[in-house]
């Protein structure tokens, strides 16, 4: 049970390492961009599903490091927008694709914003702890109920969101 919320929790990732980098890609242009046209400077870039895999791997490995907090999962989110923008500055020269200081502020605050639903006071994250935690509260408010409630899909559903 606990490698299938890992492998949940990593296609999460994924796709929010993926929903960021699009969103700052939409954000650098002037003019508007369809999502086809995102996915082709994406494409252009290398930014791939192999490079995407690769990024979410890292942002996984930041919630699992052993003295993982908000800050430094917030801080591995912007690193990988920045790697990403500076493959896109690479492939496209028609468009200057840094981040200013305020865009990391802003990715910082929305990962952090996340992540603090699943941080301890402190700000500290343990993610073994976490889904330990949280299996034993669905098999607790499962009371042994053919298919759980929904306060124990409401817990599911909160570890998905970070």
């Amino acid at each position: 049970m606990n490698e299938m919320m890992k492998g949940a929790m990593k296609m999460v990732a994924k796709t929010t390492v993926s929903e960021l980098v699009k969103e700052q890609i939409k954000n650098a242009y002037t003019d508007d961009k369809t999502s086809e046209e995102i996915q082709e400077i994406m494409n252009d870039a290398g930014l791939d599903d192999e490079y995407i895999d690769e990024k979410t791997e890292e942002l996984f490995n930041a919630l699992y490091e052993e003295n993982a907090t908000v800050d430094s999962v917030s801080d591995k989110a912007v690193e990988i927008i920045e790697d990403a923008f500076s493959k896109i500055d690479e492939s496209d020269s028609s468009n200057d694709f840094s981040l200013s200081e305020d865009d990391k502020e802003t990715i910082r605050e929305e990962v952090a914003e996340v992540l603090e639903n699943i941080a301890s006071e402190d700000g500290s994250i343990d993610m073994e702890n976490l889904i330990a935690d949280i299996l034993l509260k669905m098999f607790e408010e499962d009371g042994g109920k053919e298919g759980g409630n929904e306060e124990g899909n409401e817990n599911t559903a909160k570890l998905a969101v970070a």
